[in-house]
């Protein structure tokens, strides 16, 4: 590994390590709080989707982006994101954690649009997928401790002053993660990547792309339509406590710890898309376990395994994927995946929330799987197009 890779692999290791333990506190207990504490659907709904909504800004950020270092895009929205959400222990109605939420993440896809060009630019590519999967590997193993004495913790003595060590270790963090080295980017680059409105252009008009993109869009909307209901279900029909919640993150860690290793070895060898692939199969266990069989536990706790593998494979495969196939338009490329994120992070919600109040549980979860199956029926489609790339590239010859 070059000396330089090694510095910023300590840098965002250590960044780790504490949001790992930030994460691990926030992460499964925000939603269960509020639902608790009375939130509506439409808390829920809110609660869930505000980071996809924001997403729909991310073709703004990445214009403002463009030919600037990319690192301080990255810390300056987690330095609010993470102080509001160690804040939200203090808070006594679903409403306040709404608006917490909502506040705090408008501005955080500012970082979506900034880290895979700087990780792009901090990491060597043949080495990358690995660095990336490491990195993650250190994230679940501090999650995961964490969040088993986190519900111990909050079911004998509450939330407030858990959540405020939260997010103290998160910004401990993100000092760390300011002494990474990058790499100035030089006029040519910029030059070479034109307006940003161009090569948001660009990726649409990729038919490779705009296929993921709409598979993408089903099989993760499906998902986004179930998963805000799971805390929903686990508090409201089985009655879980806090601790056997954490019992479900648990699982859920433990398979997101041990595949990003596989996913991140399996980029570097046989590239990004049989991993989203592998993704999307892996999605379809958690709304058929729970639209099937419903309140058996061993099979929740199996469904939140598929999910967290599921997981892995999606934040290594579609990152990885912008990455190999659209080097020189990472940020373009990566606002237009995040804009149809934030449509379906707007839409998946949405409709679970009224198909909930309209059919209950088992319809939605079963609907939601459907979209899923849906989505990678569609990634699994032959493939006989060109990318709109190569088809500029053949029309100037």
């Amino acid at each position: 590994m070059p000396r330089f890779a090694r510095w910023n692999f300590f840098a965002e290791g250590m960044n780790t390590v504490f949001s790992g333990v930030f994460i691990g506190i926030i992460g499964p207990f925000t939603l269960p709080l509020a639902v608790r504490m009375g939130a509506t659907p439409w808390q829920v709904f809110i609660i869930t989707a505000i980071p996809f909504i924001a997403n729909l800004l991310s073709p703004i950020w990445a214009h403002l982006q463009q030919g600037k270092q990319k690192k301080w895009w990255v810390v300056v929205p987690h330095i609010f994101w993470r102080a509001g959400m160690g804040l939200l222990g203090f808070f006594k109605n679903p409403a306040a954690i709404t608006a917490m939420q909502a506040t705090t993440n408008l501005g955080l896809s500012a970082n979506a649009t900034a880290y895979g060009p700087l990780m792009q630019k901090v990491y060597p590519a043949e080495i990358r997928g690995r660095l990336m999967g490491y990195v993650r590997l250190i994230l679940a193993a501090f999650m995961l401790p964490t969040t088993l004495i986190a519900g111990r913790v909050i079911d004998k003595h509450g939330p407030q002053w858990l959540f405020l060590v939260g997010g103290i270790c998160a910004l401990i963090g993100l000092g760390f993660f300011a002494l990474i080295k990058e790499p100035p980017e030089t006029v040519a680059i910029r030059a070479k990547r034109g307006s940003a409105l161009e090569g948001l252009k660009l990726a649409v008009a990729d038919q490779k792309f705009r296929r993921f993109l709409l598979a993408a869009f089903l099989f993760h909307g499906g998902v986004l339509t179930a998963v805000p209901l799971y805390s929903v279900f686990q508090v409201r029909e089985m009655g879980l406590t806090n601790t056997q919640i954490s019992y479900i993150s648990l699982c859920w860690n433990i398979a997101w710890l041990i595949s990003f290793a596989v996913w991140g070895r399996l980029v570097d060898q046989k590239g990004a898309r049989p991993v989203v692939i592998a993704a999307a199969a892996f999605y379809l266990g958690g709304p058929l376990a729970y639209g099937l069989v419903g309140g058996f536990f061993p099979l929740i706790l199996v469904a939140a395994m598929c999910t967290g593998i599921a997981d892995a494979a999606m934040d290594m495969g579609s990152l990885n994927l912008i990455l190999a196939e659209n080097p020189s338009r990472v940020g373009p490329y990566t606002a237009a995946n995040l804009v149809v994120s934030g449509i379906r992070g707007l839409l998946g919600p949405l409709l679970g929330s009224w198909m909930l109040s309209a059919f209950g549980f088992r319809p939605t979860f079963l609907t939601a799987a459907v979209l899923v199956a849906a989505g990678l029926a569609v990634l699994v489609w032959p493939d006989r197009g060109r990318s709109a790339q190569a088809q500029l590239t053949a029309a100037s010859r």
